[in-house]
């Protein structure tokens, strides 16, 4: 399925409302099915993109965003990173390029509270229009690629890294199982009891479509 399809089925969730009691994952998969999207485990949702489902709650000026959205999981990136692959041909950017924002309000401050959409934002990095935010972008990964490089090379553990730009970071996404953890392992040493993802910041996605 294309993002221009999904776009075109964004009115079949106006009048829904999606509750996320079962788990915090639960709400982007109801919206994905709704929207005719399985939940499979293919490297991207779409043909042509991701597709991410974010929560907005009442703030102290109109509407706060809750959450930034992961984009992958950092284990998966490190072959990339330690080889040096260009950042337009890594996984990560393959992940990111092209995503679809689309955006459920919940009507108070309390987590299980039902949500409603209101309004999505696509945000493309190779069109033109977003050309200023893909420099910033790449820099924002030479930098944490490059203190990624540092702790595996001198055996270091694995922390909060943020790009100079605010546009994206790592942090740990982990959950237990079993009462343990999921390490980052990477040639046979562990840099981290927990797992670590890419996020993106809040800033970029305030910007462009929460003002």
């Amino acid at each position: 399925m294309y993002i221009q399809t999904i776009i075109n089925n964004l009115p079949n969730i106006e009048n829904k409302r999606f509750s996320s009691i079962r788990d915090k994952g639960s709400i982007g998969k109801q919206v994905e099915l709704a929207l005719g999207l399985s939940n499979s485990q293919t490297l991207k949702d779409c043909v042509d993109g991701e597709i991410k489902t974010l929560t907005t709650k009442p703030g102290r000026n109109g509407v706060a965003l809750k959450d930034a959205p992961a984009i992958t999981q950092v284990p998966h990136t490190l072959d990339d990173i330690v080889n040096g692959k260009d950042f337009y041909s890594t996984k990560l950017f393959e992940k990111m390029k092209r995503v679809l924002f689309i955006f459920l309000h919940q009507e108070t401050k309390h987590k299980t509270s039902d949500k409603s959409y209101t309004h999505y934002g696509f945000l493309d990095f190779q069109d033109k229009q977003h050309s200023d935010w893909l420099k910033l972008l790449e820099q924002d990964y030479e930098h944490i690629s490059n203190e990624i490089n540092n702790i595996l090379t001198n055996n270091l553990k694995f922390h909060t890294i943020n790009g100079p730009n605010k546009i994206i970071q790592i942090r740990t996404k982990d959950s237990l199982v079993n009462n343990s953890y999921n390490p980052i392992k990477y040639k046979g040493k562990v840099y981290s009891n927990k797992n670590y993802a890419w996020y993106f910041k809040k800033n970029i996605i305030k910007e462009l479509f929460l003002k």
